[in-house]
């Protein structure tokens, strides 16, 4: 576990009761429109155009995603979440050791496209920012991305999320018996159920982001806790911190926090 996993444990698993960031508010408001993001700031970007190494991928139903950040990469491939050391210097970008995914099974076309995508991302030598757009590109490959457009609190709110998987420092865990729920309301409320322990808290949105207001743990014990049912917990809450990323896809949720937990829930 990382070190922002202890300390935001301590804030939220021992500190019951305390308040993080801003003012709370009674429904989370949508960001105005913004310039495109700097590339590697850990926004969103949404694949619209892409040739590779093989030549056109034909980009079909899902929304394969990119991610950006210091020395890494991440994101959704249609089918699997991806993630790789990267080296970004400048408009350099280079994919740097092996590129790890979730080992989900969509279907011969749906897996066909995804490593296609794949071998396009460890091709890329260049990365740039023209007229909004992110393109990389490298000896056989051109991939255009747009910014990821704010959440829209309808696609979040008064649905009821159930985990898949958690990651945590780069090891992807499936939820199994009893995976955590999380829940947004409508009043600028949010809940978490982790099978241990309970959170609820008050959030507001901010583009792809949900910044936690006020965020209260349960006070019971671990006891008659599984070790992965702990270990589900502190993913959870090493995700959630007090500000993290969201994506919604139909009934998929994903969430990413800046330290690089990642959670992948499905609406009930």
């Amino acid at each position: 576990m990382k070190g922002s996993l202890v300390a935001v444990a301590a804030a939220l698993l021992l500190g019951a009761g305390c308040t993080v960031g801003a003012d709370s508010t009674s429904k989370p408001p949508s960001a105005p429109a913004e310039p495109a993001p700097a590339p590697d700031s850990g926004a969103g970007w949404r694949l619209v155009s892409a040739h590779g190494p093989d030549g056109e991928i034909h980009l079909e139903r899902r929304e394969l995603t990119l991610v950006l950040r210091p020395r890494k990469l991440s994101g959704f491939g249609g089918c699997n979440e991806f993630g790789a050391r990267a080296r970004i210097e400048g408009e350099r970008i280079r994919v740097r050791g092996p590129l790890t995914s979730t080992l989900m099974g969509c279907g011969a076309e749906v897996n066909a496209v995804e490593e296609a995508y794949f071998d396009a991302l460890r091709d890329v030598e260049r990365r740039e920012v023209k007229d909004g757009r992110l393109v990389l590109t490298g000896p056989e490959t051109e991939l255009v991305f747009e910014p990821l457009a704010p959440v829209d609190p309808e696609r979040l709110d008064g649905r009821t999320w159930t985990l898949e998987s958690w990651t945590v420092d780069g090891a992807t865990r499936t939820a199994r018996a009893r995976p955590a729920t999380l829940r947004f309301g409508r009043e600028g409320r949010v809940e978490a159920h982790t099978r241990c322990r309970d959170l609820a808290g008050r959030y507001i949105l901010q583009g792809h982001e949900v910044v936690l207001t006020e965020a209260e743990m349960s006070r019971r014990d671990h006891a008659g806790c599984s070790r992965e049912a702990i270990e589900q917990e502190g993913a959870v809450v090493g995700a959630l911190g007090d500000r993290f990323r969201v994506d919604v896809d139909g009934d998929r949720l994903r969430i990413e926090s800046r330290d690089g937990y990642v959670l992948v829930l499905r609406a009930d």
